[in-house]
């Protein structure tokens, strides 16, 4: 690999710049370097194997952090640390000095390097994008090998010890094979080849028209009739304390849906089956299928799921457990009294790590929904009956969170800090209840419903949340999208809207605040300024200010094109929602519209980008938008339907 001959290169001129440091520094640094390396190296890989895939349910930025820094810790790591090896012994063999026992030992390192390359079973890409690297890690997986190969051959005294080198070495091949099979897998021209169905040539026209004019000539009275295709039978929907069934279904819908996150369409039949299923759950069953739908969406994209969830991952999984765990006992037998105690106990926390690592991958493939669905498919066999005892904590799926933007304490800089964190200082987040749940799987349920009776009735939605409780919620969860996430909403000027809306709140709020009212009292008495300028009634919070500004002409008038700014716009909208006396209508016909512009956001943000969330702990818009592909609302399908075949009659 590239990066193993650059790195050599900078060890070079490294060497070189280091003769300007005291002699002690140096001897400390050549002794430690390669030590300090290895006990990187590992710990890396257990922050990878942990937190990897808790990415998935916890949204916080402190984990992206730490698995975006360990993620490319590894590799370079990993890399370096080979260059080092490969330089040092090179060093003895060029100055015509003796291999001592010591660089027989660090030898077995590079083949623990080489597995740590191939990373764990949680986490194959950080990003989508790192998927399509996979040409770029095929050609580590060679280079890296050759190179080991290189360190073992350079260490060879054909001892018991460099033999050991031989097991690890197919270890570490084994491992960053998958982790490039993975990688290749996720990819999107071959995820997309993968999930294309057999091509479909259709009805065979030219055969059905030879017999239409043979039959025609024998005088018969022939015409061309629709005979209705028997389709296949839809799975059972799954009760609400069914968990066992919530994850078939779940495994079925994924098998088809997959397609929507690789920008494919579906057929109505497909869809025909989906709508069956999903319209007779329960809104807890629906969002659960849904959640674990998603989770195999992830384990797809991102880490090592589509190699060892099959017969021969497994396989491998045995040989390299049971070639590791060798490797440990031949060498606690070997004689430590020829060796460094230091470096002997690196080797055992090399050796001890990788058996632990093997470890807790099993315990995490055992308790993912991917071995459960096994399970309760196989589940009169005695190894499904052995595996099913064993009882681990189960994770969330997702964070169950939305998040909160608020316009007003942005506008007034209540939280002033650094502008390049300001997208994220002014977030804050909410628990997605189930009574906001059902009320998103009601009003998307209602609009199937119509489609399916015409529009002869009436969406109806039972109010078990408060209606101005669901309204800024999802109101301000849209806005938060449009701060951080814009390119997960339709394309137009949102995002400069935002902006420049922002600009003229913040100057209208300017004007009318003295500068040297306390921050933390800024809402306060700007409300009691109010009191003091508006007439009529007002309330006690900061938005009556703009509620109550004169706008009786329209801002566009004003403004024309050149600010793209809706503030008095939302003021007029919000004088004319406030004509209407009867507060629950009121807040009912806002509440609607919110939920109108949730579902027509979800509808139109496209796969991809829904499978970039599902690495952040996951959007309620992507929630929002497979239940609506459930429903057959969504606009990846096909856009005519094909029922019937024809035949002659």
């Amino acid at each position: 690999m590239i990066p193993t001959v650059v790195s050599g290169l900078i060890l070079m001129k490294k060497r070189k710049m280091m003769e300007v440091f005291p002699p002690f520094v140096r001897k400390l640094w050549k002794e430690w370097e390669l030590r300090a390396m290895a006990i990187v190296s590992l710990l890396v890989q257990i922050v990878l194997i942990v937190l990897g895939k808790r990415r998935r349910h916890i949204p916080d930025r402190w984990i992206r952090a730490v698995v975006w820094s360990a993620y490319l810790l590894a590799d370079s790591v990993a890399t370096i640390a080979l260059g080092i090896l490969s330089n040092d012994l090179g060093d003895i063999y060029n100055d015509g000095g003796k291999l001592e026992r010591d660089n027989e030992l660090t030898a077995l390192w590079a083949p623990f390097f080489l597995l740590h390359l191939g990373g764990p079973d949680t986490i194959t890409a950080y990003s989508l994008e790192d998927n399509e690297l996979y040409l770029r890690h095929l050609f580590g997986l060679l280079v890296q090998t050759i190179v080991t190969f290189y360190i073992v051959l350079l260490a060879w005294t054909g001892s018991r010890l460099s033999y050991l080198d031989i097991p690890m070495i197919v270890v570490g091949s084994i491992k960053y094979g998958e982790r490039t099979w993975a990688l290749w897998k996720a990819s999107s021209d071959e995820l997309q080849d993968s999930m294309l169905s057999s091509p479909d040539h259709g009805p065979n026209y030219a055969e059905l028209m030879d017999e239409y004019s043979l039959r025609h000539a024998e005088g018969f009275f022939v015409e061309i009739e629709e005979v209705k295709e028997v389709q296949d039978e839809s799975p059972t929907p799954a009760t609400a304390d069914d968990s066992q069934g919530n994850i078939i279904n779940a495994y079925t819908m994924f098998q088809t849906f997959k397609r929507l996150f690789a920008d494919l369409i579906l057929s109505y039949q497909e869809l025909e089956k989906s709508q069956s299923l999903f319209k007779n759950m329960s809104h807890e069953v629906a969002f659960d299928v849904i959640a674990i739908e998603l989770g195999f969406v992830y384990d797809l994209l991102y880490t090592k799921a589509t190699v060892i969830y099959t017969a021969w991952g497994i396989v491998r999984r045995i040989v390299t457990f049971s070639l590791t765990c060798i490797v440990l006992v031949i060498f606690s037998f070997d004689d430590m009294r020829k060796y460094k105690m230091v470096d002997i106990v690196i080797t055992f926390l090399l050796l001890g790590g990788a058996i632990l690592l093997e470890i807790y991958a099993a315990f995490v493939l055992v308790s993912s929904d991917q071995t459960k669905r096994w399970l309760i498919k196989h589940k009169q066999t005695r190894i499904s009956q052995a595996i099913s005892r064993i009882e681990l904590v189960n994770l969330p799926r997702w964070s169950g969170r939305m998040a909160q933007y608020n316009l007003l304490s942005l506008c007034l800089n209540e939280k002033p800090g650094l502008r390049l964190l300001e997208k994220h200082r002014y977030k804050s987040e909410e628990t997605l209840e189930v009574d906001l749940r059902e009320l998103i799987f009601k009003h998307v349920k209602g609009k199937f419903d119509l489609m399916e009776t015409k529009g002869d009735k009436e969406i109806y939605t039972e109010k078990k949340i408060n209606d101005l409780v669901a309204t800024q919620r999802i109101s301000r969860y849209m806005l938060y999208l449009l701060a951080v996430y814009p390119t997960m909403l339709p394309i137009g000027i949102g995002l400069i809207g935002l902006r420049n809306t922002r600009a003229e709140a913040e100057k209208f709020f300017e004007e009318r605040l003295s500068t040297s009212v306390a921050r933390e009292n800024l809402i306060n008495v700007a409300c009691e300024m109010l009191l003091q300028v508006i007439t009529s009634d007002a309330g006690n919070n900061l938005s009556e200010m703009l509620l109550h500004e004169k706008t009786h002409v329209d801002p566009i008038k004003v403004k024309g094109d050149r600010s793209k700014s809706v503030l008095f716009n939302g003021c007029r909208l919000a004088s004319e929602l406030n004509k209407i006396t009867d507060r629950k209508v009121k807040w009912e016909v806002i509440r609607d519209v919110w939920l109108e512009m949730l579902t027509f956001a979800a509808n139109k943000c496209r796969g991809r980008q829904h499978a970039y969330q599902l690495r952040r702990g996951g959007e309620l818009l992507t929630h929002v938008w497979l239940l609506m592909a459930h429903f057959g609302m969504n606009e990846e399908f096909e856009t005519h339907e094909r029922e019937f075949v024809l035949t002659a009659i």
